[in-house]
């Protein structure tokens, strides 16, 4: 009898103390949490940013072949040249599972066209965006040292476009919608983490680096 008192101790003191530490790990209060990230990744119409159909030109081109002339296209020949895209971001989480922020997009591209039956068109082009989306990321899985994340995004984007032809040029500019979606995120580290996101247009990819504050 004097050794049921004591065994009853201890194995109640093993069953209570890892609870007790259980339950003091479950109050601890998520902190909001600030970040900046930077990405890069293949550029935007393949990489979760797409052009709505609304557009606004603010001063377009006077003659456009690709579309004024339907045998334009025959003998046509384009050399094209993408720079990666560019990202650059501000977010900040109020709870552990939603996150806001906006983003900075940048992307440019530059070539030739040549058309055989109109030589007069024949041109160099340089095309730019300058996007800047508001974005709402959910997470599905966090930890301290790995988050699980799907989002969204919308916002507005300015697309300036110039053409230099054989003896005159032209320049245009035009804003559109923009909406942009990653089915699946992930970020790594912690203070300083790297990330990875797939889009939800043709599998296009970004990836980069943030940082916590």
């Amino acid at each position: 009898m004097r050794l049921i008192l004591p065994a009853t101790l201890l194995l109640a003191s093993l069953f209570i103390t890892p609870a007790r530490a259980r339950n003091s790990k479950e109050k601890i209060p998520f902190k909001p949490e600030h970040y900046i990230r930077a990405g890069v990744g293949i550029p935007f119409h393949t990489s979760g940013l797409l052009k709505t159909d609304w557009k606004v030109s603010i001063n377009g081109f006077p003659i456009s072949p690709d579309k004024g002339d339907e045998n334009a296209d025959k003998g046509k020949r384009s050399e094209v040249h993408k720079s990666p895209s560019f990202t650059l971001g501000y977010y900040f989480r109020p709870r552990r599972w939603v996150e806001f922020g906006a983003n900075l997009y940048y992307y440019k591209e530059t070539g030739t066209k040549r058309y055989a039956l109109l030589p007069g068109m024949n041109h160099e082009f340089k095309k730019q965006m300058w996007g800047l989306v508001a974005e709402t990321r959910f997470f599905w899985l966090n930890s301290r040292y790995v988050d699980l994340y799907s989002s969204l995004a919308f916002g507005m984007g300015i697309l300036p476009e110039s053409r230099k032809y054989d003896t005159y040029s032209y320049q245009s500019t035009d804003v559109t919608l923009l909406l942009k979606y990653s089915l699946f995120g992930i970020s790594v580290g912690n203070k300083v983490y790297g990330f990875a996101e797939l889009s939800g247009v043709k599998s296009g990819c970004q990836m980069g680096i943030g940082y916590r504050f």
